[in-house]
């Protein structure tokens, strides 16, 4: 309950699920698209390796240039108007998160993996009444997960081709065969 709102079964075990699914699934996703990430730009693994300041920030640059969450849906409560566009009450809306996080009117050379990118402002947690309950745990584990496989390895490497899950709202390999070394 809240206050007088009362969540029904269905509404709780659709909470229970993107708990459950935000707990996990998207920390597997996050951790392998991290890995796959600076596989691929050796540079920047090597930059975040001399310098562990850095960690902070290149988590944050993995959760923009490749998060687990790709797509996001909302209900539209009441009429809202957004660049000129009405949204009347009752639409739902598919909200892109992962393209919100490389529009180029807001993140200078999107395209590109930069573990020393200033002042990101990323979508991947949501924003508002919808921001991620889990953020602060995400990034601390995704943290954590850097720094002992910087600690513990000097070399990372591909050694197949990554097998992607086959889904549109949350990316994330199915498959990552990394030597570390």
């Amino acid at each position: 309950r809240d206050g007088g709102d009362r969540r029904s079964g269905n509404g709780m075990r659709s909470n229970v699920l993107r708990i459950y699914a935000g707990g996990f699934e998207t920390t597997t996703h996050r951790l392998g698209n991290m890995g796959r990430a600076f596989v691929a730009n050796p540079g920047q693994l090597q930059r975040v390796s001399d310098d562990r300041s850095l960690i902070p920030a290149a988590v944050e640059e993995v959760l923009r240039y490749d998060p687990p969450v790709q797509i996001d849906g909302r209900y539209v409560f009441e009429d809202i108007e957004i660049d000129g566009i009405t949204i009347e009450k009752g639409s739902t809306l598919i909200t892109l998160l992962a393209g919100a996080n490389r529009d180029p009117a807001v993140c200078d050379d999107p395209e590109t993996f930069d573990v020393g990118r200033p002042d990101i402002q990323i979508m991947s947690f949501g924003s508002g009444i919808h921001f991620c309950l889990g953020a602060a745990l995400a990034r601390l584990e995704a943290q954590v997960v850097l720094t002992r496989l910087l600690d513990r390895y000097d070399r990372w490497e591909i050694t197949a081709e990554p097998i992607w899950r086959p889904r549109i709202a949350i990316r994330g390999v199915e498959r990552l065969d990394v030597k570390f070394t």
